[in-house]
């Protein structure tokens, strides 16, 4: 009688755990999201006073810079041009101070994270929307400012430090990957194409018109690159 009883309590026992099992939520996962906070410049030259961070002919203001993050790894897929970097998952920019964010990073050895700064003329406007594909940016104004390799994703969440530096203000990265003058040269813009969704200025005795590609949003246009076309639509009071 003792044996059945005992034989009873283990089979309770076995279908409870199985029970909790199944209760239990799913936690598991294939993929990373990836927390890399950026310093704001006060914390960046504290940083770089004890690493020597900053090259003696820098001269690029931090506060004027922006930031995206270039991971790359064996279960991430690589794109290289003539004109770029080579390219894994591709994600920011922001400002100083604040956090670059990556989700979806598959979970695994060996990955390797490039921060680069992308200079601005100001800081009145927002940071540039880097994609997978673009920079959104002159090539001549993004600087590689810190990698670091041997990285491990095992967590649902990881919090990647990259040390950053400062380096001259001509060594962007077209020079240093040798990129073809073509590359950052200013090319003029078709005259045939309106960007779509151009303002226009108007007052009351002019309309103003900038015949702009879609294909060159992203470009710094000046001088003779601009045609604007003054047509007159009424007399002044």
């Amino acid at each position: 009688m003792t044996r059945k009883y005992h034989a009873s309590f283990i089979l309770i026992v076995f279908f409870a755990l199985a029970q909790i099992g199944c209760d239990r939520p799913n936690t598991s996962s294939t993929s990373s999201r990836i927390v890399i906070p950026i310093p704001n410049k006060s914390e960046f030259l504290k940083s770089a006073k004890s690493t020597s961070a900053i090259s003696a002919l820098a001269s690029i203001d931090y506060n004027l810079l922006c930031f995206a993050v270039n991971i790359k790894g064996p279960a991430v897929r690589t794109t290289s041009s003539t004109c770029d970097v080579e390219r894994g998952i591709t994600a920011g920019s922001v400002a100083p101070g604040n956090e670059l964010i990556v989700s979806d990073v598959p979970l695994g050895e060996n990955y390797s994270f490039e921060i680069f700064g992308l200079l601005r003329s100001n800081t009145s406007g927002a940071c540039p929307a880097v994609t997978l594909t673009t920079w959104n940016h002159p090539l001549n104004k993004i600087y590689l400012l810190g990698k670091t390799q041997g990285v491990k994703l095992i967590k649902q969440e990881e919090a990647v430090v990259i040390s950053l530096t400062m380096p001259d203000q001509s060594t962007h990265i077209a020079m240093q990957n040798s990129f073809p003058a073509a590359c950052t040269s200013t090319k003029k813009a078709p005259t045939g194409d309106f960007l779509l969704g151009a303002h226009i200025a108007t007052s009351a005795s002019f309309k103003l018109k900038s015949r702009v590609s879609y294909k060159e949003e992203s470009r710094t246009l000046a001088g003779a690159t601009l045609k604007i076309k003054r047509s007159k639509i009424g007399v002044s009071p």
